[in-house]
């Protein structure tokens, strides 16, 4: 019998936020062809609980749709970083963000003043301004590649819109 390797935390939560963009309402085509569809989770310094969850999608209450899908970074829906953060209750300093998507400039900005010390992302931004930002303050930004587990790579193969 094949002994299962364990994943690491950081891919852990990376998974976690690639299941909360599942949940995610937007219909904005990105120019892969692709829905832009963003999780991200928000933890603690030493990784060891989640402070925050969100998805890209409009805000609560509202219709679950964008204002312009047509319209790139600006379709009307609130981003998943912004979901995140506004729901995360903690104070601490030096959190850690798990999103599927490098931040944007303004989701950025929004991340330095809300006390993090390190972005991990699957796929970049179209526009690199966002990272360029987090690096300027200190911030560590790190790309994460999913290791090849059997049992999880076959639970991702059947999430409808997401490729990796």
């Amino acid at each position: 019998m094949e002994r299962h390797q364990r994943i690491t935390k950081e891919e852990m939560y990376m998974r976690m936020a690639i299941i909360l963009s599942a949940r995610s309402t937007c219909q904005r085509i990105g120019s892969d062809g692709q829905v832009k569809r963003v999780g991200c989770v928000i933890t603690n310094s030493d990784l060891s609980n989640i402070l925050s969850v969100g998805y890209n999608g409009n805000a609560a209450g509202l219709p679950d749709e964008c204002t312009d899908p047509n319209m790139p970074g600006n379709c009307g829906c609130l981003h998943a970083e912004e979901n995140a953060i506004s729901k995360c209750r903690s104070h601490e300093r030096d959190k850690i963000m798990f999103t599927t998507d490098s931040p944007c400039p303004r989701c950025a900005k929004f991340i330095i003043n809300n006390g993090f010390s390190k972005v991990y992302f699957l796929r970049e931004y179209r526009d690199a301004t966002g990272l360029d930002l987090l690096r300027q303050v200190g911030i560590e930004t790190s790309p994460i590649e999913l290791t090849k587990n059997s049992i999880l790579n076959r639970m991702f193969t059947d999430i409808q819109g997401w490729q990796p």
